[in-house]
């Protein structure tokens, strides 16, 4: 990658890691990374954040432990990026109470979670079934003033829902409403198919139609198009 004898420095390596891994290119990264360190370029803790969360995403729980191993043995700090694809990892490995743990070394460390780091945690919990810890995580980043996003309304309401609970989750989508923050089509999609599955098709046709008129009628066809294929 050196062009007329100038090599790279650490942050472009890094941006195009982050552009294949998030191209689903994991392996052409981990070559990128390696040409990094045979150059003499030392990686930082976004070029190993970057790799832990793609290898994680990758189902390749092992080698992204390896990694994590390697930023220890060579001394590279952990902040709240790395802290929190570690945490969305272990959720995704099926190892939950290591990703809470996760959370607490955080806040052990004097670290700040995100609305990033909130969302992995929320996300993670009640794709378990705990959604009213979820809400309480929730109602934990609000009062330390980090403004939840859809992705977080939309976790609680799909873990309210897959729980039958449809009055929780439709309050859930009011309160994103009074908050600001628009219900996307996962939202909708969600509370219809929680609808339609509990026989309740005139209140699932009401939330289809407010869906339309919020003009997202296109988003939800290429859902129910992806989930086709």
């Amino acid at each position: 990658m050196t062009v007329k004898g100038l090599v790279p420095d650490v942050v472009t390596y890094t941006c195009i890691m982050n552009w294949l891994c998030r191209s689903g290119k994991v392996e052409e990264a981990k070559s990128v990374f390696r040409e990094m360190e045979e150059v003499g370029v030392i990686p930082n803790h976004f070029s190993y954040a970057t790799l832990i969360d793609s290898l994680f995403k990758d189902g390749n729980a092992g080698e992204a432990f390896a990694f994590q191993g390697q930023m220890v043995v060579r001394g590279v700090g952990f902040d709240v990026v790395v802290y929190t694809a570690l945490m969305d990892g272990l959720f995704k490995a099926g190892m939950p109470n290591d990703a809470e743990n996760m959370f607490q070394v955080l806040l052990e460390e004097s670290l700040v979670p995100n609305c990033i780091t909130y969302s992995a945690l929320i996300g993670g919990l009640c794709k378990l079934g705990d959604v009213n810890k979820g809400e309480l995580m929730l109602q934990e980043m609000e009062e330390k003033c980090v403004s939840p996003n859809v992705v977080v309304y939309a976790s609680i309401v799909d873990g309210y829902t897959k729980k039958g609970l449809l009055d929780e989750a439709i309050n859930v989508m009011k309160k994103m409403v009074q908050r600001n923050i628009s219900p996307n089509v996962f939202v909708y999609g969600t509370l219809i198919d929680g609808y339609f599955k509990a026989g309740q098709q005139g209140i699932a046709l009401d939330l289809f139609k407010e869906m339309k008129s919020v003009g997202l009628e296109e988003g939800w066809r290429k859902l129910m198009s992806y989930y086709r294929l």
